[in-house]
């Protein structure tokens, strides 16, 4: 049985302890009257009509109203702060995965371009979801089978040559077919000229060296490109070569 008392007070004549009535109807009696105390109780100094609290007990008390409504307030302007926060920290890690994925992916069509040729990129056709060239628009068994074509016919002649990929270095999950929809895909700008920079670099026959410059714009959305890209360049020993009318190659 729990008792609040309060603190102890005399009025009246007799000089009655205030919170007597409340320990008779408890069930305790006043000691002086051969009456027994509250546990860890003693009688009072003043008198055996008094009783005092046992030593090293303080009174509870609970939380108002106001400062619970207090609490709540600053929760809440904290919850707005941080949902406000929250979906920027999320496009900025967006951002820096596409920027990781583009650098990647980069080096790689680089490497394929300028030194794989035809050998072990096969793996491009999971990847490659169409390549447009000039006016014609290629893809997978409807114009490139395999990475030869694909490389073919990146390295055309014609200007404006794209493509558009789904990551290569991106997430495994999104290489699943039912995710091919929602993957994160790119188009790729593939240019190669004679250089024109090579001079500089002590080479006289400009015609041995070609610049290789790709662009990537992302990310490919159902109303278009996004407004980020991304250039590379590199120049390489070699011109382009023609196989037949749509596999073109650098060779040294």
């Amino acid at each position: 049985m729990m008792l609040r008392f309060a603190r102890r007070t005399f009025e009246g004549p007799g000089m009655r302890a205030s919170h007597e009535p409340r320990l008779v109807e408890a069930g305790f009696q006043p000691a002086g009257h051969g009456g027994i105390l509250p546990p860890g109780w003693e009688a009072g100094l003043t008198g055996s009509q008094g009783w005092l609290p046992p030593r090293g007990v303080r009174a509870r008390r609970g939380f108002t109203m106001i400062e619970i409504a207090i609490c709540i307030a600053v929760i809440g302007f904290a919850l707005v702060a941080v949902i406000g926060v929250l979906p920027k920290g999320m496009l900025t890690q967006r951002d820096n995965r596409a920027d990781t994925i583009i650098g990647q992916d980069g080096m790689y069509w680089m490497e394929a371009i300028t030194r794989s040729g035809t050998n072990g990129v096969d793996e491009l056709t999971n990847f490659v979801d169409e390549i447009r060239v000039g006016g014609t628009t290629y893809t997978f068994n409807n114009g490139f089978r395999n990475g030869y074509d694909i490389i073919g016919l990146l390295c055309t002649d014609a200007p404006g040559t794209r493509v558009v990929v789904r990551a290569i270095s991106g997430s495994a999950v999104e290489r699943a077919g039912l995710a091919r929809d929602l993957a994160f895909k790119y188009a790729l700008y593939v240019d190669i000229q004679p250089s024109k920079t090579a001079l500089l670099g002590g080479i006289n026959d400009l015609d041995s060296v070609s610049e290789v410059v790709l662009t990537f714009r992302w990310p490919i959305t159902r109303t278009g490109e996004g407004g980020r890209s991304r250039v590379f360049r590199e120049q390489v020993s070699g011109t382009r070569q023609e196989i037949d009318s749509r596999h073109f190659f650098l060779k040294p």
